[in-house]
């Protein structure tokens, strides 16, 4: 099984969220780190995300690993499966 990682810090700012940051999937740590100083700033809320893609199933699985504590997006897995290598369904 081929498994490919990385992680994303998104932030929210007008009730939007938005990619600030890819990470490789060795960069878990750094990630984290991002999303805590731009948590301490003037940012709305900072979510970071590790999204494992499976290359020979085609699926992806999206874990938030950090998150601001005022955030209400849902905590957890979330799973999205996609058709091919593109993400496309």
């Amino acid at each position: 099984m081929a498994m490919q990682t990385r992680y994303e810090v998104h932030v929210q700012q007008d009730e939007r969220w938005s990619a600030h940051a890819q990470f490789k999937g060795l960069q878990r740590e750094q990630a984290v780190e991002e999303a805590k100083q731009l948590d301490s700033g003037n940012v709305g809320s900072v979510k970071v995300i590790r999204e494992v893609y499976d290359t020979v199933e085609g699926t992806h699985r999206k874990y938030i690993i950090y998150e601001s504590q005022d955030t209400s997006a849902s905590d957890g897995e979330t799973d999205h499966t996609a058709l091919g290598a593109d993400g496309g369904g």
